[in-house]
């Protein structure tokens, strides 16, 4: 995470934060240097100048911020806030300013930025809704004034902090969405946001795991309000209402309500849904409405009515405002990575299109492999607050920041400034339609496209020509859950221990290249992988990491070096063709891998081998390092198994021990898997290796585990049929009495298993089980929509949340790990995450 201060008149000195965030300097050796940015994540340092830039070492769980400080001052960062008892040493001048915890040092700051701000600051909170209220309520509010809102769903601790630093001070009204996880985070949130109004979405369930019932839960969310003037709710909560009320009675409560009440400021009297729509009766105050809105599920309308509740508040005229709420949309907080035409890959986060929008979406952008060149296709943005001249040259100067290659800019503004643009390479067009006519796809080859437009640009117009032509049968990875589970495995290490993630077969299904650039990206020690032909493609898309190779064929040694790859090694054969090799080549080291077999006899040395394999290495001790010594468990997941287990880890550790003696030194020892890292704690030794549990499966089923994939494709007729007819190849599926019949666009070539014919197999639509009728064919298969309702085109959901992989595989007698590896390479990967 990063925050730019938003304006330039309120920036404050380095000097000054010894006051503001109760610290201590140890250095000041640039005493009128500014605080222009705040830098949480080295990962992210992408700066034109970082003189005014400030590293801020928060730590975590998993790492301690202080030790990235080091990288922050080699990027060029002068600039740092410490905790207290770390230490640091930079090999120049600096600004270090030590503080009891940098979290609440930068919370100090935030709440001293938000006091400079005079507009209106309205508090977003609940346990559901809250960006969708704040984005919509911005829609509707920024046409009419110049509004500031929290950049996408920066609720937490930290995210609150950073939405404040960046803070708009020439904003009429800000929208802070606040979101609370434990008791006792609120009154640090109360603290920075001090709001002058507070607006309750539904507080329900939803974050209320670790409060002792719902009544605590509620305590802790209206505390944000104690010093608001004006409180937004729905009476129709009646916990949360009769709460604030008594908590709360001498301020101004606006609510809204669908019960009867005549003392609501706004009642819904009626609902009338049609063709997707809603049409809300409202009473407000005395007068009678009617509102359509573009939505029919009680989820959507409850938030709008949040939002109308607000608006008629604020006197906005009914008929401007009833124009503008139907161009309202279910606010997607996916940013997506889809594979494109030519070799490219598109990142669309198109849903929404203001400047600090885009500086996420151009961090998420220098995320990824650098072998790629880098393309925005922008829209003007309207809801900067900036003149257009100044966004644009903001913009221009982040093209240079992120070394943007290439610059498409679309809407009136952007082509009225195109000349702060001459450095760069770019094309202008005054709307969509004109950028679509003029495209020509053989334009963009091997390229990052990253797509941020408004709403009212149409960008799903450019989404669709840019991404790869496919059908409707797509696998979505969710890289928040990725994330989640990653830190899930990594709290189990001890301090020091590594991490390497396997990537065999496609990344488990997921896609190699996106899952090792996601890892990359997330600094992990190691990659697994089994041939290497995946070490060759993955280097040459700008993958670092060190890989190891599980099959190394004999004549791959050449490419192998060449590569920067390193083999394993399993027995004396493939050893001794290793040394022949060196031998014609005395000029190259290698870095290797010994597999020692303890009991799951697949590869490795056997015991017998240990004095032959000990010459050799001794021999050729100038060429080979041993970089680790390794094996696998057998049954690491099957507690009946539990003696073998130990017997193989202790079996293990004598055969490195011999090892570290012969060679004279120690290599890192590593022998535990998904399952192992889990039940086996104490043979962490010095490395791990995480598989499927990445993917949130593994054969202990585990709750604290996010199921990454989601398999998805949708119907492409529906048929009804009568008694007697059959259904596909072999007349396989019959029909006794008369049925709905849907066609689904996913067969065995797309890796769904014919296996899972005539009932043996069922998906997920609309809310029901639909079984498979007939027999699976190659690019297609039949489902039972008997009692489902369903409409051609409606999504169906193959495995993921409503359908676990572990009950695909158990109703065909095999395994999650083939489910998810079956996944043909043909079906669409998209990526996404949801901040």
């Amino acid at each position: 995470m990063a925050a730019d201060f938003s304006n330039p008149t309120n920036i404050p000195l380095f000097a000054s934060l010894q006051a503001i965030c109760k610290g201590t300097f140890e250095r000041l050796d640039f005493p009128e240097s500014s605080i222009k940015t705040i830098i949480t994540d080295t990962r992210k340092l992408v700066l034109s100048s970082n003189a005014a830039a400030v590293f801020w070492a928060l730590g975590g769980p998993n790492f301690q911020g202080e030790n990235f400080v080091s990288a922050a001052y080699t990027l060029g960062v002068r600039q740092f806030v410490i905790p207290s008892g770390s230490i640091v040493n930079l090999p120049g001048k600096a600004n270090i300013l030590k503080v009891a915890s940098p979290l609440e040092a930068l919370q100090l700051l935030a709440a001293w930025h938000r006091k400079q701000y005079k507009g209106s600051l309205v508090a977003i909170t609940g346990s559901n809704g809250k960006t969708i209220v704040k984005e919509w309520l911005f829609q509707l509010l920024n046409a009419r004034e110049t509004v500031y809102k929290s950049p996408k769903s920066y609720n937490s601790q930290l995210g609150v902090a950073l939405a404040l630093c960046q803070l708009q001070m020439h904003a009429r009204t800000a929208l802070i969405e606040a979101g609370i996880s434990k008791p006792g985070e609120m009154q640090y949130h109360l603290k920075m946001v001090c709001p002058d109004a507070v607006l309750f979405t539904n507080v329900g369930l939803a974050h209320a795991e670790n409060f002792a019932d719902a009544t605590s839960h509620i305590n802790e969310k209206i505390l944000l309000a104690k010093k608001a003037k004006v409180i937004y709710a729905c009476s129709s909560q009646r916990a949360l209402w009769e709460k604030l009320q008594a908590t709360y009675p001498n301020k101004e409560f606006i609510n809204w309500t669908d019960q009867p009440d005549d003392n609501a400021h706004v009642q819904v009297l009626k609902k009338t849904a049609y063709k997707g729509k809603t049409t809300l009766h409202l009473r407000h105050n005395t007068k009678l409405l009617a509102i359509e809105v573009p939505f029919i599920d009680e989820a959507s309308l409850e938030n709008c009515m949040h939002c109308v509740n607000f608006a008629l508040h604020q006197n906005l005229d009914i008929h401007s405002l009833q124009s503008e709420i139907l161009l309202l949309k279910e606010v997607s907080m996916r940013l997506e990575l889809k594979q494109g035409i030519n070799e490219c890959y598109v990142l669309d986060d198109s849903y929404s299109n203001d400047l600090g929008g885009l500086h996420m979406a151009l961090n998420a952008l220098n995320a990824q492999p650098q072998t790629l060149s880098r393309t925005l296709i922008l829209s003007d943005v309207a809801q900067s607050g900036l003149p257009p001249a100044d966004w644009c040259a903001k913009v221009s100067q982040w093209l240079t920041d992120y070394k943007i290659n290439k610059f498409i800019g679309i809407g009136a503004e952007l082509l009225n400034n195109k000349a702060l643009f001459r450095e760069h390479s770019a094309s202008f067009y005054e709307h969509t339609s004109a950028f679509l006519a003029a495209f020509k796809a053989d334009k963009h080859h091997k390229e990052l496209i990253l797509l941020k437009g408004a709403r009212s640009f149409r960008f799903e117009q450019i989404s669709k020509v840019l991404e790869l032509k496919a059908h409707g049968t797509r696998l979505e990875i969710n890289l928040d859950a990725l994330i989640h589970n990653l830190n899930y495995f990594r709290r189990q290490l001890n301090p020091g221990t590594k991490l390497m993630v396997m990537l065999k077969a496609f990344a488990y299904g997921a896609g190699a290249s996106e899952i090792a650039a996601f890892l990359s990206y997330h600094q992990i020690d190691y990659l697994g992988l089994a041939y290497i032909d995946e070490g060759v493609m993955l280097r040459s898309q700008g993958v670092s990491l060190p890989m190891m190779i599980m099959n190394p064929a004999a004549d791959s040694f050449a490419r192998l070096y060449q590569f920067q790859l390193e083999p394993e090694i399993y027995s004396i054969a493939i050893l001794e063709k290793l040394t022949m090799y060196l031998q014609l080549h005395p000029e190259q080291h290698f870095n290797i891998h010994l597999k020692i077999d303890t009991g799951m006899h697949r590869l490795g040395f056997a015991s017998d081998d240990f004095d032959a394999c000990s010459s050799i290495l001794a021999a050729f001790k100038d060429q080979i390092k041993v970089s680790s010594v390794f094996s696998h468990l057998a049954a690491a997941d099957d507690a009946d198994h539990d003696a073998f287990t130990r017997m193989q880890i202790a079996a293990f550790n004598n055969y490195a021990d011999k090892l570290a003696s012969q060679l004279g030194y120690s290599p890192t020892r590593h022998i535990l898997n998904t399952s192992g890292i889990k039940r086996f704690p104490h043979a962490q030794m010095d490395m791990v290796r995480l598989g499927i549990g990445l993917y949130g499966s593994y054969s202990n089923s585990n709750s604290a585990l996010l199921p990454a994939s989601r398999l998805l494709t949708s119907i492409t007729q529906i048929k009804t049929l009568s008694a007697s007819e059959t259904i596909g190849y072999g007349r396989a599926g019959k029909l006794h009495k008369e049925k709905r019949i849907g066609t689904i666009a996913i067969g065995y070539a797309d890796g769904f298993s014919r296996a899972f014919s005539q009932g043996t197999g069922k998906v997920f639509v609309n809310g029901q089980e639909a079984p498979i009728i007939g027999n699976v064919c190659m690019d297609m298969c039949m489902i039972d929509l008997d009692g489902i309702p369903a409409n051609e085109g409606d999504e169906v959901e193959i495995f993921g949340p409503n359908m676990p992989v572990e009950r695909l595989a158990t109703a065909i007698n095999t395994i999650p790990y083939e489910i998810l590896t079956g996944v043909r390479e043909r079906v669409k990967r998209i990526f996404y995450a949801e901040q």
